[in-house]
């Protein structure tokens, strides 16, 4: 099952090979920043900068796809004669896009929204895909440069098109399937609320949509979640916090229908009065421990995104209190976000005493299935 929790080993094979791949998924899962993230990675892993050029196929003019074309003179067999020749192609690096001006060396072209493209805009695109080339020109030129693209399914009623035959034939097609954990991380890595991040790991089913609506109204995916976070907790101002007022229930709906919005905006109100960080920190031994699941996600979430190398240790005497569904998610976010704490001597005994659930946090990690 390929999520983008799982999908780095692909990605890294396929840029290498220079094989184009597409990554096929309901729409607003995160495709195009799963691409972004793992250009960076790779870019740090390289050592010398990675480029990423974004290209909305849907919108590139056909006749201009592969260059446009006007009249040179070029010396051919002994004289000068007028000929068709194509300019440099818009869906190539270009200068302006990086720093000085300096394409780099490695890279990727991402043809985003690639099956909404009319088959006019797809097929000159073909001979990118499958060869690196537009005109005369040549990726290879340019240094070690590969194509990736993103699409919606057909049944998702986003304007994809029937796939040309010629064109699958040329590159990986990889289906996606939604992964709450990668969206998890994603979150926490770009600093959205704990909270927000309990609730998309407590009902997975209201945050990611396997079916677009047939309704016109707005529906709930991790694009427009992540959106409609961002928007409640800037009605909050300048404390941070998620705003739950009935304003604010009105914007969210705006964003990810009534229905999602009024199952978020009653999450955020019930969890407000739940344990606190402070009062874990206080007594790990007898701070309350919530009996609705979806509260106990938004502790585990608050206690990922406060955990330090200075207060791990009487987290972790909290968390061995709770279901070991949780306990698995929570010391595998931690450790992963507490890079230090492998050298801390606290640490190395509670992993002597904790050999079990340990070993239960790495089968779960979703990133070695």
């Amino acid at each position: 099952m390929a999520t983008l929790a799982n999908i780095d080993a692909t990605l890294n094979a396929c840029f290498m090979s220079k094989i184009a791949l597409e990554l096929v998924s309901p729409p607003g899962l995160g495709k195009t920043s799963k691409i972004l993230q793992w250009a960076e990675a790779t870019g740090k892993k390289l050592k010398q900068p990675f480029g990423v050029c974004v290209r909305h196929l849907a919108v590139e003019d056909p006749v201009e796809v592969a260059g446009v074309s006007f009249i040179s003179t070029q010396h051919i067999m002994g004289e000068d004669r007028e000929t068709t020749t194509r300019s440099y192609p818009s869906l190539f690096p270009q200068p302006h896009e990086f720093e000085g001006g300096v394409i780099p060396k490695v890279g990727v072209i991402l043809l985003d929204e690639f099956r909404q493209a009319p088959h006019d805009t797809q097929k000159p695109a073909a001979r990118l895909i499958d060869e690196g080339k537009l005109g005369a020109y040549d990726l290879k030129d340019l240094g070690h440069w590969s194509v990736i693209m993103a699409s919606n399914r057909s049944s998702d009623r986003s304007g994809a098109n029937r796939e040309l035959a010629f064109i699958t034939n040329r590159k990986m097609v990889l289906s996606l399937d939604p992964n709450v954990d990668a969206l998890a991380d994603w979150m926490s890595l770009n600093n959205y609320d704990p909270l927000a991040i309990g609730f998309a790991k407590a009902f997975p089913g209201t945050v990611f949509t396997d079916k677009v609506p047939s309704h016109q109204n707005p529906f709930c995916t991790p694009r427009s979640f992540c959106r409609a976070v961002t928007y409640a907790t800037a009605m909050g101002g300048a404390n941070g916090l998620i705003d739950v007022s009935p304003g604010t229930v009105e914007g969210v709906a705006g964003l990810i229908g009534e229905g999602a919005a009024a199952e978020f905006m009653g999450y955020m109100r019930r969890v407000e009065d739940m344990v606190t960080v402070e009062e874990i920190l206080a007594d790990p031994l007898k701070a309350a421990v919530p009996e609705r699941f979806d509260c106990v996600w938004a502790v585990v979430q608050t206690i990922i995104h406060h955990a330090t190398t200075a207060n791990a240790i009487p987290f972790f005497t909290y968390i061995k209190r709770l279901p070991m569904e949780f306990q698995t998610t929570a010391v595998r976010s931690i450790v992963g976000k507490v890079k230090d704490l492998m050298f801390d001597a606290s640490y190395a005994a509670w992993l002597q005493d904790n050999q079990q659930l340990i070993m239960a946090a790495l089968a779960s990690d979703p990133s070695k299935s």
